[in-house]
């Protein structure tokens, strides 16, 4: 289960017995490189599919279009890039769990499985990622009593 928590923080429950493992609010640099990975992300599965359909009209022959697409081969490229959807989402994920040599991970407590130990929401479900980083974007902005007051008092 994922917990948006309402002081910015995220709980995972990897469902294996372990403690929740919670990931900090990230800070200003952490938060723009993982907005900036998730478009990596989203654009790189579009160019990864196009590239597939692009190849199979290529194979075609001359004036042919996707449309022209037999269903077969259309469903081999839907698979084939909801594989690689898969495969960028968990590296999505590790940036985040895990870190690499350029980013340090944000996870605040609890130890993170393997991926093959990973419930299948964090992978598959792609959307939950815009999610989570609306959540950090918002969630500090949403506290703002004395930011509210300063609005009145200068409106006024």
């Amino acid at each position: 289960m994922l917990d948006l928590r309402d002081d910015g923080t995220i709980g995972i429950d990897f469902e294996d017995g372990q403690p929740t493992v919670v990931l900090a609010r990230p800070k200003f640099g952490a938060y723009k490189r993982l907005r900036s990975e998730l478009e990596r992300v989203r654009v790189g599965i579009i160019a990864f599919q196009q590239g597939l359909v692009d190849e199979a009209v290529k194979d075609l022959g001359d004036e042919k279009t996707a449309a022209d697409l037999p269903a077969a081969t259309l469903a081999e490229i839907n698979e084939k890039a909801r594989e690689h959807s898969d495969e960028s989402t968990a590296g999505w994920w590790h940036l985040v769990l895990v870190g690499d040599d350029t980013f340090k991970t944000i996870v605040q407590s609890g130890s993170v499985p393997p991926l093959d130990d990973w419930p299948p929401y964090l992978i598959y479900g792609q959307a939950i990622i815009p999610r989570v980083i609306e959540h950090w974007r918002r969630v500090p902005l949403a506290v703002g009593g004395k930011l509210e007051a300063t609005m009145e008092t200068t409106a006024e």
